[in-house]
């Protein structure tokens, strides 16, 4: 007996060359709110948003989207997260070399006579971060170069 089912799931719904709906939908806000902004070089509005919990928030909205691979729309999902830790690395580069430029002016501007010694220092910081990131730890270790990988991250996310 053959059973007619209705498929209604938004993740089962398509739209464009087999896109689910949602994905699509989700993939338009990736590309306004991260990579368009990125290409226009406007890193601050892009900071905000990596900082914030809209980050997080567009990461748990990938996860069941990566669930099924060897599919255009897993390859395409891979792609937007992992373009969005390179536009992570790529702001902690230019933060560097935009304090290392105003370290370097500073320098040149107040020329004085270096002093040598052995200095001590004890510093107090007190942080915090997303469950996600300690199972992410747990899980595959702390990233070396101090960068998740967005893919195991969304394995994390509860």
């Amino acid at each position: 007996m053959k059973v007619n089912a209705k498929k209604s799931s938004y993740l089962i719904a398509k739209h464009n060359n087999g896109i689910p709906r949602k994905n699509m939908k989700l993939l338009v806000q990736y590309r306004e709110q991260y990579s368009e902004p990125f290409a226009k070089k406007n890193y601050d509005l892009i900071e905000k948003q990596i900082q914030s919990h809209a980050f997080m928030h567009l990461m748990k909205e990938f996860k069941p989207f990566l669930a099924r691979k060897k599919t255009a729309a897993y390859t395409l999902n891979e792609i937007a997260l992992s373009s969005l830790t390179g536009m992570e690395r790529g702001l902690i580069i230019e933060n560097e070399n935009v304090s290392l430029k105003a370290y370097i002016a500073h320098l040149e501007e107040n020329k004085k006579q270096a002093l040598y010694g052995n200095i001590q220092t004890n510093v107090d910081v007190d942080v915090s971060f997303s469950l996600e990131y300690l199972y992410y730890i747990q899980k595959f270790g702390v990233p070396e170069d101090g960068i998740f990988d967005p893919i195991k991250l969304a394995e994390c996310i509860v």
